[in-house]
């Protein structure tokens, strides 16, 4: 990995498909094209915000391998969360690598930041001093969020400073969002409480859904209310009226933390806080200006391309819901949408290995996510010649790692595949700077994970329905529907099979009453377990074993030799096996067996189960004949 570290830092983000999170990354990435840097952005969609505790989706962090990379930068989205972002800084510490936070002043390492403590209260004076407000409201943003009790500090300066009081009944939290914000706007118009002369909200969103409520109640923004904003957001632009805000340019702030990493992996000197200023612009949403430019063409285009990105994705949701309730494994699903199931062409599948395996115990976790070895469900169109699907190491991330970035494919997004509590694995796609494809991206790895979450409870069920628990062999059930499958395979072209026979083995455990009764039925469960290992073993894979209940067993073959020599081969290697097995097991009791075989040729008048009856007459006359040699004392 040295040729890629040398030249490749890592984000660490969450949800870096909107707000300033997609600004961030794109500021970062565009300044790592221009100087030849490579970028893997570690995206977690990050529904642990909302219920407060560390979901599967941050595990994806845990698939950075150290020695891939020189410098890692962690955004504010997870340096909100203190613990997590500390864990992060940490770790990378352990490595030696230099760490920068973005957006969030961190005492532990170097941070790139916007000055948030002051410019809120700005805002507010603007509104006292210029518009003469005398009665305000504050929307913030989550409780207990650093930057949302930063800005209610600065609304309460602004408020001591000019001798107005503060009234807990005008502050609601919109959670930074429109659907809090209108729901609380809802409650604010229910309570009757006089409107205020202005809404000072944390965000532009905010204020933005705060406009639309207004106007549905007949107030006109900025001539019956001020409502102001804050970060200075795109869609800014698309508002009537325009936002008075505090613009956050984080594209800058991300290219010059690159920059400012780029110096630290050099090992030269950087200042351990950089504050850059907002830029604070009072336009018309207070009043300060009539003629500002809207781009009322570009929220057309913008809304289309959304809207059809949207359109896409729910169809692709009901392809995928389609495809997976059509498939039987995860291979079926991989061959149905490969090439034409993605918002992006390059995009990469790795599942933990055995993921979807009925017979697989194995659940990856928080604790414990990948696999050290993950499968390629399906790779990029445009490098499937590349490959031939092998499983790789987690560490490479994805097959032929180098050879993509030497053809252009510099800045890689990783997003985490999980559903409920399990660990699907991880989805790798390039990074596209237009962050309704990246949105695309994050919803479409959301439903792939649901779609083979499906497949792997399917797999399961039938895999259950068909299988004896115990042993991991067929059970009646499955025994019937696979013997029967492979007749009927046979009686299609009954000329050509006309020379193969059915062979049937009948196989009852001795004294499993005995072992139960003086071991216990702990053991007795062993001894059948090692009996259905050994039936299966001897019959290879060309036998249909089953375990019919009990200690009775089924073993069938189809084949066009000589009956009498499977018979007598089968029983030859099935004495041995047993023989090996008791002399190794290290248990005072030995496991045996009684035998019966019958053979018949195939046509369509076939009939299983008086083939299965014979041979269990050949079993009990085995039985009967060694209890008769053999009688226990």
């Amino acid at each position: 990995m040295q040729e890629i570290k040398d030249k490749t830092i890592a984000v660490i983000t969450g949800n870096c498909s909107i707000n300033e999170e997609a600004d961030a990354i794109r500021g970062i990435c565009s300044a790592a094209k221009e100087s030849g840097w490579n970028v893997f952005i570690f995206d977690a969609l990050t529904s642990f915000l909302e219920k407060k505790d560390f979901h599967l989706e941050t595990t994806i962090f845990s698939l950075l391998n150290f020695q891939s990379v020189a410098g890692v930068i962690i955004t504010q989205n997870i340096m909100n969360e203190k613990a997590l972002g500390e864990s992060l800084i940490n770790k990378c510490r352990e490595h030696g690598l230099p760490v920068i936070s973005l957006g969030y002043k961190s005492s532990l390492c170097h941070s790139y930041t916007y000055r948030n403590e002051d410019f809120i209260e700005h805002i507010t004076d603007h509104v006292i001093e210029k518009h003469n407000c005398k009665t305000l409201n504050f929307v913030a943003g989550m409780k207990n969020n650093l930057f949302s009790e930063q800005r209610l500090k600065a609304f309460k300066r602004s408020l001591k400073k000019h001798n107005l009081p503060f009234d807990k009944k005008r502050l609601f939290y919109g959670e930074f969002w429109e659907g809090k914000t209108l729901m609380e706007m809802d409650k604010f118009f229910e309570s009757g409480i006089s409107v205020p002369d202005a809404f000072i909200c944390s965000n532009d969103v905010m204020a933005m859904s705060v406009i639309s409520k207004l106007n549905e109640h007949g107030y006109s923004v900025p001539d019956d209310v001020i409502v102001t904003g804050y970060d200075g957001i795109e869609f800014e632009h698309y508002s009537s009226p325009r936002l008075t805000t505090a613009k956050c340019n984080y594209t800058k702030l991300g290219a010059l933390t690159f920059e400012g990493l780029l110096k630290l992996i050099a090992g030269k000197r950087v200042p351990k806080l950089q504050s850059i200023e907002p830029e604070i612009i009072f336009t018309q949403s207070c009043g300060c200006q009539s003629n500002v430019k809207h781009h009322q063409h570009n929220l057309a285009l913008k809304a289309m391309s959304r809207i059809g990105g949207m359109r896409y994705i729910t169809g692709l949701t009901h392809k995928l819901a389609s495809f997976a309730a059509c498939s039987n494994n995860v291979s079926s699903l991989s061959h149905a949408i490969a090439g034409k199931g993605f918002y992006n062409p390059n995009t990469w599948i790795l599942l933990n290995q055995d993921y979807a395996s009925p017979k697989s115990s194995l659940v990856y976790s928080h604790k414990n996510p990948y696999s050290d070895f993950v499968d390629c469900m399906t790779v990029s169109e445009n490098y499937e010649h590349y490959y031939d699907y092998p499983p790789i190491r987690r560490s490479q991330y994805i097959p032929n790692l180098n050879k993509i970035i030497s053809e252009g494919i510099t800045n890689l997004v990783f997003i985490n595949l999980s559903f409920g509590e399990e660990n699907i694995g991880y989805l790798v796609s390039s990074y596209d700077d237009n962050d309704v494809s990246m949105y695309n991206m994050e919803v479409f790895s959301q439903n792939l994970s649901q779609g083979l979450s499906s497949i792997k409870y399917r797999a399961k069920l039938e895999y259950m329905t068909v299988c004896d628990v115990l042993t991991g062999i067929y059970n009646r059930r499955g025994f019937f529907a696979k013997i029967t499958s492979r007749m009927e395979e046979l009686s299609y072209n009954e000329k050509e099979n006309k020379k193969k026979e059915l062979v049937i083995f009948s196989i009852d455990m001795d004294e499993l009453k005995f072992i139960n009764d003086t071991y216990g039925h702990k053991e007795g469960d062993w001894a059948i377990k090692k009996l259905a290992e050994v039936i299966k073993s001897t019959g290879g894979p060309s036998a249909i074993s089953a375990r019919f209940g009990g200690d009775e067993f089924v073993t069938a073959f189809i084949s066009s030799e000589n009956s009498q020599s499977i018979i007598s081969s089968f029983k030859e290697k099935f004495s041995i096996s047993l023989n090996e097995l008791n002399s190794k097991s290290g248990k005072p009791y030995s496991i045996n067996a009684s035998i019966g075989a019958k053979a018949a040729s195939i046509s369509s008048k076939t009939k299983i189960e008086k083939i299965i009856a014979k041979a269990d007459e050949m079993m009990y006359s085995d039985k009967a004949t060694k209890k008769r040699s053999h009688p226990r004392k």
